[in-house]
């Protein structure tokens, strides 16, 4: 029989920390481009008057004379408000994962908008833990896309956030954000001691992912036995959300077990490809099962 899973077993003593290192929320934009050496002392003294004479935000007045382009300044504001988003093209985080990025975008907005849908809906006390799982019927349908863009938009207000791809079927999740999967909760579920499996990513503050590791050949054996709820109660005393991307749910039945041991669930489908009878019967699959669910998205991916 396996020993009890213990905190240290699976996250680094950074990761076990009870808050995060506070951050200077009320700096200003000539101060931050100044100590990134993206300006002299003369340039903001140009931006000032500048500003002054046109009534100008301080920003706005350093586009219009040439010294910052649109996007440094969406990096400087991003930065000031504790807002962390990438630079499109960094090569490193795929681009379905559209709320990493700088910049405005409808798909983003609506997926944020999402985000505080269910920060509404999740209430402390209400729940065993605070793992969301994502869930659709079929593949194809965005679960894993969503799984990512949610754990990315938790963050970006926050929350410190904790990605898992318990996807053991079609994992996707370090792909997304290139990462490596030579370990992860496929170990950590079988009963291997494991050296800081969940990794952090640095590039979006808040941030963890713990990719799905070595494929395993029993996945529905993995997820019966006691190790996974076990994890589900250290992440949720770490973190402040645990966003669990399942495998579709036609696939197995690791699916309606994730959603079950979770403290919510959340179920989506795509336009034009789910199936009402598939989505009517996978509803009701979710309620026997004793999954949570707190609501549905309509997949755009």
């Amino acid at each position: 029989m396996n020993s009890p899973l213990r905190t240290a077993d699976v996250l680094s003593p950074e990761e076990t920390a009870e808050e995060l290192p506070s951050r200077e929320r009320d700096r200003r934009i000539g101060d931050i481009l100044l100590d990134a050496g993206m300006v002299d002392a003369k340039a903001v003294d140009r931006i000032l008057a500048h500003a002054r004479r046109k009534q100008q935000k301080f920003g706005e007045a350093a586009v219009q004379l040439g010294i910052l382009r649109r996007d440094e300044l969406q990096r400087v504001l991003a930065y000031q408000f504790d807002f962390p988003v990438m630079a499109p093209g960094n090569g490193t985080v795929g681009a379905e994962v559209v709320t990493a990025f700088e910049g405005d975008d409808k798909l983003a907005d609506d997926l944020r908008e999402l985000r505080n849908q269910v920060l509404l809906k999740w209430k402390d006390g209400e729940r065993a833990n605070n793992a969301l799982a994502i869930l659709s019927p079929a593949r194809g349908e965005g679960r894993s896309v969503l799984a990512a863009n949610l754990a990315v938009a938790f963050s970006q207000v926050g929350k410190r956030t904790l990605l898992i791809d318990a996807d053991f079927r079609h994992p996707r999740q370090h792909e997304l954000f290139g990462l490596a999967n030579q370990t992860g909760l496929s170990a950590l579920l079988s009963g291997r001691s494991v050296a800081y499996a969940v990794q952090q990513f640095p590039a979006l503050r808040g941030l963890s992912v713990l990719p799905c590791g070595g494929i395993p050949p029993n996945p529905l054996d993995l997820f019966a036995g006691a190790s996974f709820p076990e994890l589900l109660g250290i992440f949720s005393r770490v973190y402040d959300i645990v966003v669990v991307d399942t495998p579709a749910a036609e696939a197995g039945g690791e699916a309606m077990m994730i959603a079950a041991q979770s403290g919510g669930s959340l179920l989506t489908i795509r336009q034009g490809r789910t199936r009402y009878r598939a989505l009517q019967d996978f509803a009701a699959k979710a309620g026997a099962a004793g999954a949570s669910v707190i609501g549905a998205n309509l997949g755009e991916f």
